[in-house]
């Protein structure tokens, strides 16, 4: 048996044990065995850091033209930490585009840009399609801006901060949706 805890004062009940081995549940999703292990070896870890922290998360974008890209575009609530960005296609696995260097978040309660010529490659031409905008944070702070979507409309993946993968494979499909879009013109 164990606490479960109503409050910050301590007040709770007496639960009965559970068996977790099957798989655990948190913010709507199921967790990865390495998560599930933080969250057994630190319950409060996760909920601290709004589980941005460790993480790639992106959000689907249907591009209906050829596109030049010049910006990606995304928004934070809060100056902390440093900010990853990067564009994946839609295949299986989810294979990378483009990725900016580490960017130093100075923004608060605004909009963070990265030129495109200034990451990897330095110029970007997409065909029409969906694609995936996808960024990582190395702040507890809860820096980037949320809002729910339909299922599938965003994926999340645990990932250490540095550069993002050449390939995505094994992300979890969420409902997030993440204040990001990229510029562009026509070719």
């Amino acid at each position: 048996t164990g606490l479960l805890v109503y409050n910050a004062t301590g007040n709770g009940a007496t639960m009965a044990n559970a068996n977790f081995s099957s798989f655990w549940l948190w913010n709507n999703r199921v967790l990865t065995a390495p998560e599930a292990a933080l969250m057994y070896a630190n319950p409060w870890a996760m909920f601290q850091s709004g589980a941005q922290k460790g993480f790639i998360k992106g959000t689907k974008v249907t591009l209906g033209s050829p596109a030049v890209v010049s910006n990606i575009i995304f928004y934070s609530h809060a100056a902390a930490g440093n900010l990853r960005l990067a564009l994946y296609d839609n295949n299986s696995p989810k294979n990378l585009l483009w990725q900016s260097g580490a960017i130093s978040n100075t923004a608060d309660e605004a909009w963070i840009t990265a030129p495109v010529g200034l990451g990897t490659p330095a110029t970007l031409l997409l065909t029409p399609g969906i694609y995936w905008l996808a960024w990582q944070v190395d702040t507890t702070f809860d820096a980037p801006s949320y809002a729910a979507g339909a299922s599938g409309d965003g994926f999340f993946i645990s990932q250490s901060f540095g550069s993002f993968p050449a390939a995505l494979s094994g992300a979890q499909s969420s409902s997030e949706t993440w204040s990001e879009y990229f510029n562009y013109t026509l070719p």
